[in-house]
């Protein structure tokens, strides 16, 4: 008996799709199916795999504010435990909320929002002994754990970590009127930032040069091309840091010294994913946080256009940052 083929009108052809079933005749494995009754998976409810470095891009989105887990009340000399961080998801209220230090700062504002990270650090005791002074000088690695429903996973997003170095600075005296410091031009802090698998990101480093009272850092990609230049404003030549006062806001935190994210030839700032600046800032935390437990809050925009290798050098950069000049001024 011989097979005959199947066929389908040239007006009914379009409304079905056909599925052949592998090694079957032709005639014996022909399944029409309506596409009216073809429905498309929606995946718009289903979270980015932050463990690729596209979904670690989505995952952080626009920015991220950082909130220190550790407590710093009984820090003093030979006391210094590992610094724990919080990481949220960043909104526009953020910059502005409890800035007038009236309020309870941006601590309620942060509880009720989502938490995306849980930052560890391991840095053994006797680094964290010998730099009470400078802890920038500290070897040390941050790690970074994916938070679901407020709780932490065993999910591994990037770590950030560092060897031995000198401070930004070194004390040489302590006298009746304080803390005599030298800056140090050599071997100064950085950190390497790596992925999940620890392929190697990038590179935030502390730079040193002719205005020593001005912090710098640059952002630098695997290959050791500088893709950032970070520093503050300056004034009198670019010789002192020029602070930040209210921004003609009613409730902008005054006299803070916010990190701006430049482009590394022009020096221009770069404009962050929704309105003003790329930038890294100290925030109002509120009086118990800020002069009990001493547990500091920060804000990272990231540019418009930063890839997620970028974004995340950059949350190494913050971390840099609070360890050689915040830490340091506590």
């Amino acid at each position: 008996m011989m097979a005959t083929s199947a066929t389908i009108s040239p007006a009914t052809q379009p409304q079905y799709q056909h599925q052949y079933a592998q090694g079957v005749p032709t005639a014996m494995a022909v399944e029409m199916v309506p596409q009216s009754q073809i429905i498309p998976s929606d995946t718009s409810n289903i979270e980015p795999d932050t463990r690729t470095k596209g979904g670690t891009s989505e995952f952080l989105g626009k920015g991220v504010v950082l909130r220190q887990h550790t407590s710093e009340c009984c820090r003093c000399c030979c006391c210094q435990p590992n610094i724990h961080w919080d990481i949220h998801e960043w909104t526009s209220e953020i910059s502005t909320i409890g800035h007038d230090r009236t309020g309870p700062g941006v601590y309620q504002q942060i509880e009720e929002g989502k938490q995306l990270a849980f930052v560890e650090e391991d840095a053994d005791w006797l680094g964290r002994t010998c730099s009470w002074c400078a802890p920038g000088s500290r070897p040390t690695k941050y790690t970074y754990f994916k938070v679901v429903g407020g709780d932490k996973t065993a999910e591994i997003l990037m770590t950030h970590s560092k060897g031995c170095t000198n401070g930004q600075n070194q004390v040489v005296a302590i006298t009746d009127q304080g803390v005599v410091r030298c800056p140090c031009c050599c071997f100064l802090p950085y950190l390497e930032t790596k992925d999940a698998n620890g392929e190697r990101m990038g590179v935030s480093r502390y730079i040193c040069d002719m205005c020593l009272f001005v912090p710098k850092f640059t952002v630098e990609d695997n290959s050791g091309n500088i893709m950032y230049s970070v520093r503050p404003d300056t004034c009198v030549g670019g010789l002192c840091v020029m602070c930040r006062c209210c921004d003609g806001q009613k409730k902008a935190k005054c006299c803070r010294v916010p990190f701006y994210i430049r482009d590394p030839n022009t020096k221009m700032k770069i404009d962050a994913a929704e309105g003003g600046h790329a930038e890294f800032v100290d925030l109002w935390a509120g009086w118990k946080a800020e002069c009990c437990t001493r547990r500091d809050l920060y804000e990272l925009k990231f540019p418009a256009e930063a890839t997620p290798e970028q974004k995340m050098t950059l949350l190494g950069l913050s971390h840099l940052i609070d360890i050689t000049i915040f830490e340091q001024d506590e």
